[in-house]
């Protein structure tokens, strides 16, 4: 069972700290390094639509069909509509064309993926670079065998897919430099923590982590917090929905607030 400071926050709490984001938060004005000026100029501010992808994701949204959905962290199995799912577990457009646009404009080679839900994010990183590889967990099986008919419907082969936890499989996953690791699954203070410190302790240079919901809860601000201010940590952004971590020689410890 989830702690209390991993329940999620009410729409109350979220709208307040949402004010408090925008409060902190700079537009490209205020950005004064070059690195993270051009991220905000080539990724933040770039153009990227996938029709195709959308397309799928409004057939999501209007699927009845009643599947299994094995929810790991809390250890239980429950019958759900896929449109449930859609409405409630999918990343929306804007972020889901965020990490495409990270794959295509740093050239990312491998992604690995924590959490594949029906695969609509998974779709977005794969059509952005022709030759990038996926590796994409998912520990719930008729889940995962929603999003493998989502790929094949609009051309994808280039994803390998594994019906695991997380916690299993990630010892047996090699880290290559030019990597994207996108964690979207079990989102507790204890477990993002522990996804880092794995991926932290295979680091190889050019790698980004991407971690969602990082203002979900008091947890995941509080696990967010400490990665950020991590000397291990080059580089931070604050995107509110999604936080992004570069590592790398070149950059300088800095974190940024970014209203996107």
């Amino acid at each position: 069972m989830k702690s209390i400071i991993d329940k999620p926050y009410n729409l109350f709490k979220k709208t307040i700290v949402y004010v408090q984001f925008w409060f902190r938060s700079k537009n490209r004005h205020g950005v004064h390094s070059p690195f993270v000026f051009d991220f905000v100029e080539n990724v933040l501010n770039a153009r990227y639509k996938d029709n195709e992808v959308e397309q799928e994701r409004r057939k999501l949204l209007k699927d009845h069909s009643i599947i299994k959905f094995t929810d790991l962290g809390y250890g239980k199995d429950r019958s759900i509509k896929i449109s449930r799912i859609a409405a409630k577990s999918l990343k929306k457009p804007k972020e889901a064309q965020l990490l495409a646009k990270i794959v295509r404009f740093y050239g990312i080679e491998n992604v690995i993926e924590l959490g594949t839900s029906l695969g609509i994010t998974t779709a977005y990183m794969a059509r952005s670079k022709e030759d990038v590889s996926i590796q994409t967990i998912e520990g719930s099986k008729e889940v995962l065998e929603r999003a493998k008919k989502l790929w094949d419907n609009i051309g994808i082969n280039s994803i390998s897919t594994f019906h695991s936890s997380f916690d299993d499989l990630l010892p047996q996953l090699t880290l290559n430099e030019n990597t994207l690791v996108y964690i979207d699954g079990n989102h507790t203070y204890e477990a993002t923590l522990r996804y880092f410190n794995f991926f932290m302790s295979t680091y190889r240079d050019s790698i980004i982590l991407v971690f969602d919901d990082i203002h979900w809860s008091k947890g995941m601000e509080k696990a967010w917090e400490e990665i950020s201010l991590d000397k291990r940590v080059c580089l931070s952004i604050d995107l509110f929905e999604l936080g992004v971590v570069f590592l790398g020689p070149r950059l300088e410890k800095e974190h940024f607030v970014l209203r996107y």
